[in-house]
Formats: structure tokens, sequence, C-alpha cells
């Protein structure tokens, strides 16, 4: 869990192995969400020169505002905005942040899904089988 956590919140989610999509098996999937939000919610954001920073800041306006628009697109196709999704100010009141944001309802299908926003935004995908889990979205599942 932590390790998700970490995997896509910490640098924002700027970086190119953040992990965005998150395959949870459906019979734990609410315990889970419900679980991943809230550690996401605990991250402290901030200066990234203080060491007690969890979660810095957007690297620029331009990066800032396609997490916005990528957040916005994602819920005007269908995905379930958890937790977060907001623009936010910190103590200091510099640089840019957004809230960590957990989607649920994600369709393999849904741009959330198939592009790298680099922002700290997770999608978590139910699935039920192993076989499931591992189809391409634009692989038909049987062969």
């Amino acid at each position: 869990m932590r390790g998700a956590v970490t995997g896509i919140f910490t640098s924002a989610g700027q970086s190119c192995t953040a992990g965005s999509r998150i395959l949870v098996q459906r019979s734990i999937h609410d315990k889970f969400v419900e679980a991943f939000a809230a550690l996401g919610k605990k991250g402290r954001m901030g200066d990234p020169m203080d060491p007690t920073t969890e979660i810095g800041p957007i690297a620029t306006r331009p990066q800032y505002e396609r997490i916005l628009r990528a957040i916005s697109g994602a819920r005007q196709e269908g995905a379930r905005l958890y937790s977060g999704g907001n623009a936010v100010q910190v103590a200091s009141g510099l640089g840019l942040f957004i809230e960590p944001t957990v989607f649920v309802d994600v369709d393999n299908k849904m741009r959330l899904a198939q592009e790298e926003i680099f922002g700290p935004v997770a999608a978590v995908i139910a699935f039920d089988t192993e076989e499931e889990a591992i189809v391409s979205p634009t692989t038909p599942a049987t062969a």
C-alpha cells in the first residue's frame, strides 16, 4: 500500500516511474481505495528542499494546467473522483500544488487509463480475474 502511495504521489507524480494506474482485485478494491486515499491525504505538501515534504509542487504552469484538464476530462469520461482533484495553496504560498487525486470506476478505454498525466493522479482499476487484468484494452479478451 505505502509503495503504491509513494509511487504516484512522491514527486507529485512527475516521474517516468510513477505508478499512475493501480490494478486491484475487485474483492479488496473498496478497502484498498479507502486506505490508499487516506494515506495520500496525509502526505505533506511543500517546498521540495524541506526534508519533511512528501509531495512537492508541479514543475511548470503548463504542466499544472494540463493535470487539471486531465482531472476534468477523466470526470467527463465517467471516472469517479474518489478524493483530491483540486488545486491547493501550501503554507508558504509558493508553488503550484494539486492534491493527491484518486479515481475509481476507471475503464481501460478511458484516457486516464491510456495516457500518462505526470501529476499526482492515480487511476485505481478493478479486475476480477488475472486474464482480465492483463488483457490490453484494445485487444479482445477472447482469442
